[in-house]
């Protein structure tokens, strides 16, 4: 049987958040781009550690103070015990000292009936590995499979390429790409010293309808999510009526 899985909204203080960034070398006067994306990853890394929640989907990034959904294996308590214990003051600090009201939890039905019909809405990532091992848009790596640089149609290749990321016992009913857009991804190396590299992705936002064709399929797709980059804020699936 799976353990249970949670859907969990936190909502820190976005500017201790930035000042946090900043004390860590994720933001600099002499880059303008600011990825949201990557410093709320490092920094649920630092807040959360392994039980940090992923995929995630930051909202209302424009607002004053955006929050950020995302399922994870532990609920509200436990994550606000882990940043209590382990967390830097600093981190702590922008969730309000680990104040409850700035994190919150439910937990997701793990069990859903084949035949059940859901509306979904994610925001993804839509990029492939080439055989050479470089990530590229997937209109571009289909382009290159056909030898054909003109012609191709957006919308078909990346429902193509959503499809085969469905997990086996869900069926594809409805598919409709919302938004597109070409976005700079900000990246660090691994290795020490960390380098910056920025990145291009296509970032489109889908909504649609599944259908549920085995009982226990659903819950491996939200925990997992839709394509690369869940860690960055891509591939969280919000389920619809």
């Amino acid at each position: 049987m799976r353990s249970q899985l949670y859907m969990v909204e936190i909502r820190p203080i976005w500017p201790d958040l930035l000042s946090w960034a900043r004390g860590n070398g994720l933001l600099s006067a002499h880059e303008p781009r600011t990825d949201l994306g990557y410093l709320t990853h490092a920094w649920l890394r630092a807040a959360y550690g392994d039980l940090a929640p992923k995929p995630f989907r930051i909202w209302g990034a424009r607002c004053k103070r955006p929050r950020i959904l995302g399922y994870a294996r532990n609920d509200a308590e436990c994550l606000i015990e882990h940043a209590r214990s382990f967390a830097d003051p600093s981190v702590l600090a922008t969730l309000e000292g680990g104040s409850n009201t700035t994190i919150r939890s439910k937990p997701m039905p793990m069990s859903w009936p084949a035949g059940k019909v859901l509306g979904f809405e994610t925001i993804v990532a839509a990029t492939r590995r080439t055989t050479g091992g470089v990530e590229k848009d997937a209109l571009l790596v289909e382009a290159e499979r056909q030898h054909q640089k003109t012609g191709l149609c957006r919308e078909t290749v990346y429902r193509s390429w959503f499809t085969g990321r469905l997990q086996p016992g869900l069926r594809l009913l409805d598919w409709n790409m919302d938004a597109f857009r070409l976005v700079h991804r900000m990246r660090r190396t691994q290795k020490k010293p960390r380098k910056t590299h920025w990145i291009t992705i296509p970032e489109i936002m889908v909504r649609g309808r599944i259908r549920i064709d085995e009982d226990d399929a659903l819950i491996p797709w939200l925990e997992c999510g839709v394509g690369r980059h869940t860690a960055f804020g891509y591939g969280m699936v919000l389920l619809l009526p």
